[in-house]
């Protein structure tokens, strides 16, 4: 029995889909037994108000929770208890996110003392981050770290860019390998209309009238105010125009420590009738609340991805996505969404109106959305899995 260890930050509603996925591609590389035993270094986290499996299904493996609470947790007996994990595991090979945490240097001095390959999963690029500037002196201790891993998963040719910087090794960089979305999943759910009552009786919506959509945390780097101000331009300047449908709705799905200010700025531009914040649905439910929409917007001054782009293409809703998001790759202007700078709310007031009143152009970029994911699938991502696991030596049998 070769054991495998994946440590994961806290549970989320992706890591079945990657647990999968990996299950499979150690089948074909290996003709040996494999156990993947899920590490995750708190059971749950307070930014997001998705519902997870109490246990996730690792396919014999064993679920390993390291502390209760990723802020509050104690990250010194954290680490020892991670590092005391992997002694009674014996791993074959580790897979852990993110490299800036004290417990991913304890499973990297483990990797490294007892020779075993071990590979990060991160999704950093260049410009992921506005309120640090680059510092020569951070990057080199950066550097120092992330040139130990064996191998490296990531999104995107974008991040890989970043992490060779770093000092990864062009071969031992490989992408898709992270931050993929089951998009046959998120179609399926899409399909189930229970919430649509709700959504209708909450904003004032009319039975299948579309709205414009943001999901996402209420916090500064998502830039809420931002798209309000591009709504309140988009109002006015529409407003009293001979349109022939009315001009559509803003819902806001989400909670953070913005919610206050966003409903002051609501108040004070005269929006109370036609913004609405929900509160988080469940993660089943939001392809659902997508596939209603126009389209989805991410308004981001940064973000290292951003899930609910390809999470909206699955389910063919077009996308206005910030060019400062990792996932604005995915979009391409007039095909299935518009890319733009978080910056200009004139611009993106103007891609609005262009949305909401373009019938053609929105209908032509729905049909297009998903199949812009055909080379980010599962597919994908179980080959990258396979490339990785034999560039690292997992023994074939």
């Amino acid at each position: 029995m070769l054991n495998v260890a994946f440590i994961y930050p806290n549970r989320t509603p992706y890591l079945a889909y990657w647990l999968g996925i990996l299950r499979s591609a150690l089948k074909e590389v290996s003709s040996a037994e494999s156990e993947i035993n899920l590490v995750l270094l708190a059971s749950s986290e307070e930014s997001y108000g998705w519902d997870s499996p109490a246990r996730l299904p690792v396919g014999g493996g064993r679920e390993i929770v390291i502390s209760n609470e990723w802020k509050s947790r104690n990250w010194f007996v954290s680490s020892l208890k991670l590092l005391r994990a992997l002694a009674k595991m014996r791993p074959r090979i580790i897979f852990i996110c993110g490299y800036e945490q004290p417990e991913s240097l304890c499973a990297l001095f483990y990797a490294k003392v007892f020779r075993v390959p071990i590979v990060l999963m991160i999704d950093s690029k260049f410009n992921d981050s506005e309120r640090f500037r680059r510092n020569a002196r951070i990057e080199f201790f950066k550097s120092l770290i992330v040139a130990r891993y064996s191998g490296v998963l990531c999104p995107s040719a974008e991040h890989s860019e970043y992490l060779m910087f770093l000092g990864a090794k062009g071969e031992k960089v490989m992408y898709p390998g992270f931050d993929l979305i089951d998009a046959d999943q998120c179609f399926q759910n899409a399909q189930d209309d229970a919430i649509d009552t709700y959504v209708d009786s909450f904003c004032g919506l009319e039975p299948g009238q579309s709205y414009l959509l943001f999901i996402g945390r209420l916090v500064d780097k998502k830039n809420i105010i931002t798209v309000l101000e591009a709504y309140a331009m988009y109002r006015a300047t529409h407003d009293g125009s001979k349109l022939s449908s009315p001009l559509q709705k803003l819902v806001i799905c989400g909670s953070g420590n913005l919610k206050d200010d966003i409903d002051s700025y609501i108040l004070e531009k005269g929006l109370i009738s036609s913004v609405f914040i929900m509160p988080w649905l469940k993660y089943e439910s939001i392809p659902r609340l997508m596939s209603r929409a126009t389209c989805l917007i991410l308004a981001s001054v940064f973000d290292q991805w951003g899930n609910v782009v390809p999470e909206a293409l699955a389910v063919g809703t077009p996308v206005l996505v910030s060019n400062k998001c990792g996932s604005h790759n995915l979009v391409q202007n007039g095909i299935n969404g518009f890319t733009f700078n978080p910056h200009d709310s004139r611009h993106l007031a103007k891609l609005m109106g262009l949305v909401t009143l373009d019938r053609t152009l929105v209908e032509r970029m729905r049909s297009n959305a998903r199949s812009s994911l055909s080379k980010f699938t599962g597919d994908e991502l179980r080959v990258t899995y396979k490339r990785m696991l034999t560039t690292v030596g997992y023994p074939s049998r």
